[in-house]
């Protein structure tokens, strides 16, 4: 566990890299402003299934 701490997660093996614009061809996108866009459609909605089946019937 010590050498998890230590040395893995020490921050020597941060960095950023292109691998995510090297794949799309683009610049990857913020993910807060995913997030917002994403939470606006309402897609991540949790409906309770009592109150969808009343809804349904």
């Amino acid at each position: 566990m010590n050498y998890l701490f230590e040395t893995v997660l020490d921050g020597r093996n941060a960095y950023l890299g292109d691998g995510v614009q090297r794949a799309l061809g683009r610049e990857p996108a913020d993910f807060a402003d995913y997030a917002r866009r994403i939470a606006a459609r309402g897609t991540w909605d949790v409906k309770n299934e009592a109150e969808e089946a009343m809804l349904t019937s």
